[in-house]
């Protein structure tokens, strides 16, 4: 019997050493597994900081790159006035001036980035504000001209005929109160009672407009139509100056040069393709636009374009003074935007107007 007893216990004892061996081992595998989760989070938490770093370095170089590309763009505007022999360059705004040469490619950055550059002068789109004088009243063109252009803004949006019932001549009146400095409209109403009436809350602002969102409030002109409108229209220049504040013809680009206004008293109409045409035409065989003969190179661009004896509206301007720069830095897959409006008939800098960061 005390075989048999000592038997039981060698066999309990032996399970009792498995049973702690199976412990342990299930004690190691835990602790392994814990350390390599542990090493794994680690090397991505590592990973994913350097990355990290590594884009924020891309962005802030991307940046600076925008932003030193408006510096740039702001010192060729100054040299091209103020330091160009060239005087024809002095003279007007054309495609040969260095402003219009910087913004035509890209400039690569050693290191994986580039920078791009793009310079308007404010001929290249209608000025807005310019449709009232400097007591802030609309000129005998500006309703006629803005009902046209806008009747070619309407026609040009996408969309059929039928979903754009837009009433351009009505439009046009409500924008010219809206800008105008008194406090009636083009009926003689007073403008807070016309439009307590439509159920309007916005009033009209009664001075130029800095950006043109602030036609948001106008009846009828709902956001299609103003995205429409900045296309062709901006605020600049936010006055009437001597150059004038409609079109150049030396830089729009073909749209805006639809915009030309023309003809005799009380027969005026917007250009049509084939004007524009020739107009393009012209430019490409390197032709220069003046308002009269200019040496040489330069020609009149009523006479090259036959109307001769016909007025615009509004003036067309070969020289400008207001600018939109854009700039685009790119670092890598970093990208980063800066947009200014800038006047330079200041002598000691260019005057900043309008300033906007992001793409």
């Amino acid at each position: 019997m005390r075989t048999t007893r000592t038997r039981r216990t060698m066999s309990l004892t032996m399970r009792s050493d498995r049973r702690e061996e199976g412990v342990v081992l299930l004690l190691i595998l835990v602790i392994i597994v814990l350390t390599i989760g542990s090493v794994y989070s680690f090397a991505r938490t590592t990973l994913l900081d350097v990355m990290s770093a590594r884009q924020r370095t891309a962005h802030v170089r991307a940046e600076i790159l925008a932003r030193a590309g408006i510096e740039i763009a702001l010192r060729t505007l100054v040299d091209d006035l103020f330091m160009s022999d060239d005087l024809l360059t002095v003279a007007l705004e054309s495609p040969e001036d260095p402003w219009r040469l910087l913004s035509e490619a890209p400039i690569e950055v050693p290191g994986e980035g580039s920078l791009q550059v793009t310079i308007q002068d404010a001929g290249s789109r209608v000025s807005l504000n310019g449709l009232l004088d400097v007591d802030g009243k609309p000129y005998p063109d500006s309703h006629p001209f803005l009902t046209a252009a806008l009747e070619r803004i309407i026609e040009d949006m996408p969309g059929r005929e039928e979903d754009k019932p837009y009433e351009p001549g009505e439009i046009a009146e409500a924008i010219l109160d809206w800008l105008d400095s008194d406090d009636q409209t083009r009926l003689g109403d007073l403008e807070t009672d016309f439009y307590r009436g439509v159920g309007q809350n916005a009033r009209p602002v009664n001075r130029p407009v800095l950006s043109l969102d602030e036609l948001s409030g106008i009846p009828d002109l709902d956001a299609s139509l103003l995205a429409g409108i900045k296309a062709y229209f901006s605020p600049y220049p936010l006055v009437p100056t001597p150059d004038g504040s409609g079109v150049n013809p030396n830089t729009a680009p073909p749209h805006i040069l639809g915009m030309i206004y023309h003809g005799t008293a009380g027969d005026k109409h917007l250009l049509d393709r084939d004007d524009v045409f020739r107009i393009l035409t012209a430019r490409d065989e390197d032709k220069i636009f003046c308002e009269s003969v200019y040496g040489e190179r330069c020609e009149s661009f009523s006479a090259l374009t036959g109307f001769v004896g016909e007025t615009f509206f509004p003036p067309l301007q070969y020289v400008s003074s207001v600018f939109t720069i854009r700039t685009e830095g790119r670092y890598r897959a970093a990208r980063a935007c800066v947009i200014t409006v800038v006047d330079r008939s200041f002598a000691d800098a260019p005057q900043t107007l309008f300033y906007r960061t992001g793409c």
